[in-house]
């Protein structure tokens, strides 16, 4: 795997889960 796969990897985990973490982040630090 070169990096190029891998980066993309990684940007589909941060797109699939990163998106939740921080909608509820944003949202943690609004209060804050």
């Amino acid at each position: 795997m070169n990096s190029f796969e891998r980066r993309n990897k990684i940007v589909d985990l941060i797109n699939t889960q990163g998106s939740v973490l921080v909608m509820d982040l944003s949202k943690y630090l609004w209060y804050f």
